[in-house]
């Protein structure tokens, strides 16, 4: 089993601490001019120069790694006992799993030949749509009973483009790792930026390193794939800032590459990504432009933003900054949130009226520091600078987000907290779960409880409002899906009742129809 955490080089139960490159970006205008304040490489709020370019592992060996261990022992029952032992895996994506009410599992007999499941997601003409990593997209159109595989072949593009519209990279790598359900026929998919030997986080940092490399730095982004009678039509994301765009980065910005959770937001024409670095928006409609060259009037993206603090790393105080797979939409306010490695924020887009700069500014400028939400908290904060003994990483790997505003905060490593609207601690709930790892956090709509998957063994549990917990684990799914990392958790809405979609990370996608 192939576990991805940021750029695949977070271990164990500790994840890296990841250092930004550079000061908080200010994103694109809304009218599509110029940008505001400080780019990053610049000067952070503390005044101090950025410490460059480098691996971003920042504190990695963390002297706090006690604060990092999360709350001890896993808590709460443990998984299903004395179930039947599974037959075992072929490849990684052959599986037994029982006939469990309610549960209807898809795997490689299914067509779904893929043992890096990422995330899997249903339009909204109920084709389901899965993330299969190197094996690329794969999609179940409604009324079908086998999965059909899409390849570079197909037209997949996780490369962007040269200022002339030729393709930035001539042997591309594919990895598709995360993906989101739009109108019937569509789907958005991110993908991971292209591995570096030897570098942390090499895509991030290429571009302003010495050796700029296109292949490199323009790899990953995220493309819209449309169905057609017998495949797709792709549309690609080069999600950048071109020349002279940037006040202070006349020579253009690139800095996100792998997209770790896309959203459509229904009933809108944006599209969420969060990224390695900060998160950024899509317009949904977007119809591709190869010679667009990173313009903010026809890219159709809009780069990045980022709940940054200041922390230091190696003796200096730079903005830290990473791995955004904490996205959701409020249904109250339809303001995504964001979280990541270090801070959550609800970016209030529609609060401000859809004023992209606004929502930048109250999510990144030193006085609205109260919306860059500490959840599990540092040891000392905000105006203070937190020395690395005194960081308590949040590792957020995922958000429901509420009706009444709240979100449910998941992590990788420290459990489930609940939050309001402003950051307040409700409520721990880590100790209902089977552990502290989470891998997915999700709302169902059908009843508002809260879904989470978890990143090693214990399966799938939901958190029902009257306060009772139910656990889908060996008993439900088979010792090999119960082992397996739920990388994703969504829900399909077009039929009824909703369909609960999971996703396994060993090879197969289970959705559930019950109550």
């Amino acid at each position: 089993m192939r576990i991805i955490w940021g750029l695949g080089v977070l271990a164990a139960a500790v994840l890296a601490v990841v250092a930004c490159g550079g000061a908080a970006a200010k994103g694109p205008a809304g009218n599509g001019g110029q940008t505001a304040g400080d780019p990053d490489g610049g000067q952070g709020s503390g005044g101090s120069q950025d410490a460059g370019t480098g691996s971003d592992a920042g504190a990695a060996q963390d002297a706090g790694a006690a604060q990092d261990a999360g709350p001890g022992p896993d808590a709460g029952p443990a998984p299903d006992a004395g179930s039947p032992p599974d037959a075992g895996t072929d490849g990684g994506v052959s599986v037994i799993v029982p006939n469990s009410a309610g549960w209807t599992f898809y795997q490689q007999a299914d067509g779904l030949t893929s043992s890096e499941v990422m995330g899997a997601s249903a339009d909204e003409g109920g084709n389901i749509w899965v993330a299969g990593g190197t094996a690329g997209v794969f999609v179940l159109r409604n009324g079908a009973s086998t999965f059909q595989q899409f390849t570079l072949a197909d037209g997949l593009h996780p490369y962007g483009y040269m200022p002339d519209g030729s393709p930035a990279d001539t042997n591309p790598y594919v990895e598709a790792i995360s993906i989101s359900g739009g109108p019937a026929g569509t789907a958005f998919v991110g993908y991971m930026g292209r591995p570096v030997p030897n570098g942390v986080r090499g895509c991030e940092d290429n571009w302003d390193g010495p050796n700029p490399d296109p292949a490199i730095y323009k790899s990953g982004d995220a493309d819209k794939l449309t169905l057609t009678a017998s495949g797709i039509d792709v549309v690609h994301y080069d999600i950048f800032s071109g020349l002279n765009q940037i006040p202070a980065e006349t020579r253009g910005r690139e800095k996100l590459c792998s997209i770790y959770r896309v959203v459509y937001e229904h009933g809108t024409n944006y599209v969420w990504f969060g990224g390695n670095h900060g998160f950024a928006m899509g317009f949904a409609n977007f119809a591709g432009n190869p010679t667009c060259a990173g313009l903010r009037s026809c890219s159709g993206a809009w780069e990045h933003v980022h709940p940054a603090i200041n922390c230091y790393k190696n003796g200096q105080i730079v903005f830290c900054t990473g791995d955004y797979y904490g996205v959701a939409v409020d249904p109250l306010t339809k303001d995504p949130w964001f979280g990541g490695v270090d801070r959550t924020t609800r970016f209030r887009f529609f609060t401000n009226h859809e004023d992209w700069v606004t929502a930048q500014s109250q999510t990144q400028d030193p006085p609205f520091a109260s919306n860059r939400m500490d959840v599990w908290p540092d040891l000392v904060q905000e105006p203070a600078v937190p020395q690395p003994s005194e960081r308590v990483t949040d590792n957020v790997s995922g958000i429901a987000a509420m009706p009444d505003g709240s979100a449910w905060i998941g992590s990788f490593s420290r459990g489930l907290r609940h939050i309001d609207k402003d950051g307040k601690l409700l409520e721990d709930a880590t100790s209902r779960l089977l552990s502290v790892k989470l891998g997915a956090v999700a709302r169902d709509p059908s009843d508002d409880s809260i879904w989470v998957g978890y990143l090693f063994n214990g399966g799938v549990s939901r958190l029902m409002p009257d306060g009772s917990t139910r656990h889908y684990s060996n008993a439900v799914l088979g010792n090999a899906l119960a082992s397996s990392t739920v990388h994703d958790i969504q829900f399909d809405t077009s039929v009824t009742p909703r369909h609960v979609i999971v996703s396994f990370e060993i090879g197969a996608v289970g959705v559930y129809s019950g109550q």
